[in-house]
C-alpha cells in the first residue's frame, strides 16, 4: 500500500537526516524499515472509529478498544516470523 511506503520513507528520512545511522547497526535499520512496511498488514483500510460505529466483527472481537492495534498485535503473536 502507498501508506506503508510513506511510513517507511519517513522512517528512512528520520534515520538519515537525524544521523541515527551512526548509532544503529545495519540490522536495526533494516528492522525499522521492514516494520514500517508491515505495520498495517491485514488492515482493511478503515479506521478504528469506523469499526466502532458499524460494530464490525473486529470491533466486537476487541470490544471497540484500539481495534486495529489489537488486531495487529494478535496477528503478529499468532503468526510469528
Amino acid at each position: 500500500s502507498l501508506h506503508a511506503f510513506d511510513v517507511m520513507h519517513v522512517c528512512y528520512l528520520l534515520i538519515t537526516k537525524c544521523g541515527a545511522e551512526k548509532y544503529l547497526e545495519s540490522f536495526n535499520i533494516l528492522s525499522i524499515l521492514v516494520a514500517a512496511l508491515a505495520h498495517d498488514l491485514g488492515h482493511d483500510g478503515y479506521n478504528n472509529t469506523f469499526h466502532q460505529q458499524i460494530s464490525s466483527e473486529l470491533a466486537m472481537t476487541y470490544n471497540g478498544i484500539s481495534v486495529l492495534e489489537n488486531y495487529s498485535a494478535a496477528f503478529f503473536v499468532s503468526n510469528p516470523p
